[in-house]
């Protein structure tokens, strides 16, 4: 299982990551792997004039400079991503997320998920907004119409609280947080090397 934000930068490198150990991994038919939601900044309701700088120094109460300086460091270290921070538009993930749980299919909604990172850290587009939902849904297959009326309405809005709920039980704050069996937690992005050694601990037995 595995918990991330759209707007987490982490996430992003995390599931990569993760995905990149998986497929050199010669059990990988064994490990079933699920998406969960946790919105790391929920206060965020609506598309912000402010850059994410700016969204940044106040979530972690760090000054503008820090973070300004945190991103820059991430654009080095992952130069692989693209990240365009200067750009992003700071905005609400959930409705992506909602629009993520429509999918029933694991597959596609890793897809989708990749579509939506690259959204807002590459292409710096609004994934608030409906049209560039319904846009990157039809990437895997959603109808514009259905993507919409779940936009608008509070659909899978349970499902997202109730993944929350969940990883705060397991006593985890933070994100990405990789479980397996909800014996075994991996939080925070890692380099592929330890996700290795994570699939390799719990399945090669």
């Amino acid at each position: 299982e595995i918990w991330f934000d759209f707007v987490c930068p982490f996430s992003y490198v995390g599931k990569k990551h993760f995905e990149e150990a998986l497929a050199n991994f010669k059990e990988k038919e064994k490990v079933k792997v699920v998406f969960k939601s946790f919105c790391v900044t929920p206060y965020i309701k609506e598309t912000l004039i402010e850059d994410v700088h700016m969204m940044l120094a106040k979530h972690k109460e760090i000054s503008y400079h820090e973070a300004k300086a945190l991103h820059k460091m991430l654009t080095e270290k992952y130069y692989q991503f693209d990240f365009n921070f200067d750009n992003v538009v700071v905005t609400s993930s959930r409705k992506a997320h909602q629009i993520m749980h429509m999918i029933t299919d694991e597959e596609l909604k890793s897809i989708f998920i990749d579509h939506v990172f690259k959204a807002y850290f590459v292409d710096n587009l609004d994934i608030s907004s409906l049209e560039v939902l319904k846009e990157l849904g039809s990437y895997v297959g959603l109808k514009k119409e259905d993507v919409e009326a779940v936009y608008n309405t509070e659909m899978f809005l349970g499902e997202i609280f109730d993944n929350t709920d969940e990883l705060e039980e397991l006593n985890l704050k933070g994100i990405p947080a990789f479980v397996i069996d909800k014996r075994f937690y991996l939080p925070g992005a890692h380099p592929v090397s330890a996700y290795s050694e994570m699939l390799a601990s719990f399945y090669q037995k």
